[in-house]
């Protein structure tokens, strides 16, 4: 029986939020539907790495880095429980909501081409495990066609704030009651690190997971807006005593670019004006900068290479130029002394885990074939990001390009495309987006996201709070061109 607690939609707009603010009577939400949103926290927090490390570091260790295992193989009781418990969860999940997801998953035509072309990669990968973790890849991209099938962007960014809240929160209280372990020694002596791998590591995940809580911020939604403060002081913290750099600049941009953002939603005369002159100003700053930079990086107190980086970049050029179209496989290059990266580490005189960018780890992997698969899907997203901006109001129409342009600059000097088989967290939420923004209308904000979600018509059985055998597509709230 379908539920006739909420209104139909109609051509008259002007009293539907209205219904949203002043309706007293809040609806019953299903149980598996609470179920599914229990999840989507859980998997954040996980795909982040937080909820693995608590369970898989050797506390008993001298440094839990050294015995800590982020590959597939697990050696932590722990974790591997951990692990085992969210994929039986989401495959479950999967199970029960297969028609919607391959409902959308039939629109994605272009990130099938990229995803078969990464697991036929595998053939000529030198890595006996590039076929485990190329189905790991495939595992992540599921999970973010699923979240896009089941949550509108509102109701995740809701879901992601309590998530990354979470996982912000427990790496401050880690350095805290362990700094032995959370607070970094040796050449990064008093960085925090928390949890993660490094200090960069760490920044980053604060970084991408401050988004959703910018975009609340920056539109002024009042709920929860004291929280939203809070979590955004502590992230704040964070950056700070990370003393990742990178993560601070890209942090200030961020900032820098949600007013300009939200300006380039003006319908009036001055709105295109002033894009262009803010255009103009960034391409004299980026030439000023390109030509200054050894001394501006001198006065930060920086390597002018970048910590080396520059060196690999070149080796790792020339490394692609040698197999441009295939690549190395995936997950073929970077396997230290028995790969290709041997010559790097020659060359560059140190011992790089990739190359800290990932536009050349994917092109020495999957080629330049993969490169262009993947910016074609992400141009296609970006574009479509711009119209999402100017159509949609709230916090829901800024996370799309937000996000697009932090994955953009991250992805310069640090890797999170596709090489991180486990914790990816980044590349869920790039399908997620990509995917929503495509299958999702624009042009309205549901004020009240405790109503189930409207990206179907869902058909429930009123004795046992389960979805009956009717699983119908996407189907727009109002009018899309999805």
């Amino acid at each position: 029986m379908t539920n006739t607690n909420y209104p139909e939609f109609s051509d008259d707009f002007d009293h539907i939020n209205d219904y949203y603010i002043d309706d007293p009577i809040e609806p019953k939400i299903p149980l598996l539907d609470r179920l599914e949103r229990m999840f989507a926290v859980l998997a954040i927090m996980y795909q982040s790495g937080s909820v693995y490390a608590v369970f898989s570091w050797n506390f008993s260790s001298a440094d839990p880095m050294a015995t800590r295992n982020d590959v597939l193989e697990t050696t932590s009781l722990g974790g591997g429980i951990a692990r085992y418990f969210v994929f039986i969860c989401f495959y479950s999940l999967l199970f029960i909501r297969w028609r919607s997801v391959w409902a959308v998953l039939k629109q994605r035509k272009a990130l099938w081409l990229f995803m078969g072309w990464l697991i036929l990669s595998c053939q000529w990968s030198i890595n006996p495990l590039s076929q485990r973790l190329a189905s790991e890849i495939v595992g992540i991209t599921l999970m973010g066609l699923y979240f896009a099938s089941r949550f509108t962007l509102r109701e995740f960014m809701k879901l992601a704030f309590i998530g990354f809240g979470i996982t912000i929160v427990l790496n401050f209280l880690f350095c805290l009651a362990f700094p032995q372990f959370g607070i970094q020694v040796g050449l990064q002596q008093g960085s925090w690190r928390g949890m993660a791998v490094q200090k960069n590591s760490l920044a980053r995940i604060v970084v991408f997971g401050s988004i959703p809580l910018l975009c609340f911020v920056y539109s002024n939604v009042r709920e929860n807006a004291k929280l939203h403060w809070w979590v955004l002081v502590l992230s704040i913290a964070l950056i700070l005593l990370s003393n990742s750099k990178t993560g601070l600049l890209i942090f200030l941009i961020v900032n820098a670019l949600i007013p300009v953002f939200q300006k380039m939603r003006s319908r009036n005369y001055l709105a295109l004006p002033l894009f262009i002159c803010i255009v103009l100003v960034g391409i004299m700053a980026s030439l000023l900068l390109l030509g200054n930079y050894e001394a501006i990086l001198i006065g930060l107190g920086r390597d002018p290479s970048l910590s080396g980086r520059t060196e690999i970049w070149e080796a790792m050029i020339e490394k692609i130029m040698e197999r441009p179209f295939t690549g190395y496989g995936y997950n073929g290059f970077w396997l230290a002394r028995e790969g290709e990266s041997l010559d790097i580490w020659y060359r560059a005189k140190d011992l790089p885990p990739h190359g800290h960018n990932g536009y050349l780890n994917l092109s020495l992997d999957l080629g330049l074939v993969g490169l262009g698969l993947f910016l074609a899907s992400y141009f296609k997203a970006i574009a479509r990001s711009f119209r999402w901006l100017r159509e949609t109001p709230g916090p829901e129409g800024l996370m799309p390009i937000i996000c697009m342009a932090e994955l953009f600059m991250y992805n310069i000097t640090e890797e999170s495309l596709v090489s991180d088989a486990n914790f990816n967290v980044y590349w869920m939420f790039y399908i997620y987006i990509s995917t929503a923004i495509l299958i999702q209308p624009m042009g309205i904000t549901l004020l009240d996201t405790t109503i189930p979600t409207a990206l179907e018509e869902r058909t429930y059985d009123t004795n046992h709070n389960w979805e009956s055998t009717v699983d119908s597509p996407p189907t727009p709230i109002l009018d899309s061109e999805a």
